[in-house]
């Protein structure tokens, strides 16, 4: 039989897939020391035509990847401990970078839409039988390198201590949150026509994450899709002001939302408490806030030692925070690269600001510096081009593939 070029190209980009969602945040990478061969990998097949057209880039997104080298370079120069850190967040930035350049970028997110499509049924499916029937699902126990047991079953991983919160392929549900915001907003910008059945998918193993920042996210969401659905180019006053109301009450939630469960909240009502069980995870994403806030205005200019830092919490998750607190003011550029890439999508302006909440949410609930997908996304947005994104035909894809 013989192999057409098309299909071999349709292989290798699920072979990349794959290992783009390994590095994204899977539990087996937690488990098994596997990730820096894969960098490795991605580097080789991505290095040379990255090298070719970052020479050839616009100048918008040449001089972010400029300012990111500085701050790096500052950094190492003035906290030398740094070294590993940013090495690790540097080879993410030019693979993710590369990536979003090199692959069609059509192509490659409805394969990410297909592929967490399938991970999140699957991922249904096996918590269903984990939590609600006497079947015990064959899959081994590994130890993370944090010392998290996990019940393995790669496309699905579950937490023994939490059965009730689906992970599916991820390191903690919350991610698996993150993941499933993606994955709506994604079918909503870059396709014309979401699948409906997809959509319901990826909504129900939203739910199963049982996380309190994923209620946020999915109600951002969900106001995402409605505005961008019935809104028009220029936001008329009542949009404005639903959206300003819907901002707020985001933001309330997000850093306290213990006041939102007691409004719930009963004695017996275990469904919202179970719902509502990752109060510790909060805790700790607002110590990390806190924390990076305080040690930028020790050091807005020179940033700060990863030495210094406390291990009492997880100290990376707020991202948007620990860069300005790890790299000083040239952190910034962090944030400033979402929101130059989300301004340059075609949205109405409300969606824009939604979107922009979304990402401010994600990124700061869970550490994203070395989370490769989270890089391409970003890159995506920032070389985003219209008529790269209109929908296509089966025609057209088949196309491009040969």
């Amino acid at each position: 039989m013989k192999i057409s070029i098309g299909s071999i190209k349709r292989i290798g980009l699920i072979i990349v897939m794959v290992l783009v969602l390994i590095l994204s945040g899977s539990a087996v990478a937690n488990i098994f020391s596997i990730s820096n061969p894969i960098r490795v990998v991605l580097v080789l097949l991505f290095i040379l035509p990255f090298a070719n057209n970052l020479i050839h880039e616009r100048k918008d997104v040449l001089l972010i990847f400029a300012l990111y080298g500085v701050m790096f370079i500052f950094s190492v120069i003035v906290n030398p401990y740094n070294y590993r850190y940013i090495l690790t967040v540097l080879i993410c930035i030019l693979i993710g970078y590369s990536i979003a350049r090199e692959i069609d970028q059509h192509r490659f997110m409805k394969l990410f839409l297909i592929s967490m499509e399938i991970m999140a049924a699957i991922s249904l499916v096996c918590y269903v039988l984990l939590n609600f029937t006497s079947i015990t699902l064959p899959f081994a126990f590994h130890n993370s390198f944090s010392g998290i047991r996990y019940g393995v079953g790669y496309i699905f991983n579950y937490l023994p201590y939490q059965k009730l919160r689906n992970c599916g392929m991820f390191w903690e549900p919350g991610l698996m949150a993150t993941f499933m915001t993606y994955s709506l907003i994604i079918d909503s910008i870059y396709f014309n026509s979401p699948s409906k059945i997809r959509s319901i998918i990826f909504v129900l193993a939203f739910i199963t994450t049982n996380s309190s920042a994923g209620i946020v996210l999915l109600m951002l969401a969900i106001a995402f899709l409605a505005f961008k659905r019935y809104s028009g180019e220029h936001a008329s006053k009542s949009e404005m002001i639903l959206l300003i109301v819907i901002s707020i009450l985001s933001v309330f939630l997000f850093i306290n939302y213990d006041s939102f469960l007691s409004l719930f909240v009963r004695d017996g009502n275990t469904v919202v408490q179970k719902l509502f069980s990752d109060r510790l995870l909060a805790s700790e994403r607002m110590q990390s806030i806190t924390f990076w806030w305080d040690k930028f205005w020790e050091s807005p200019v020179f940033g700060n030692s990863i030495t210094s830092v406390s291990e009492t919490f997880i100290w990376d998750t707020a991202t948007s925070f620990m860069f300005i607190g790890l790299f000083g003011f040239l952190g910034s550029i962090y944030t400033i690269g979402w929101i130059r890439g989300i301004w340059k999508l075609d949205l109405s302006n409300s969606c824009k600001v939604l979107l922009l909440l979304i990402i401010l949410v994600v990124v700061n609930k869970e550490p994203h510096a070395a989370i490769l997908f989270s890089w391409i996304l970003m890159f995506s947005f920032l070389t985003y081009s219209n008529a790269g994104y209109k929908d296509k035909t089966e025609e057209n894809i088949q196309a491009n593939s040969r």
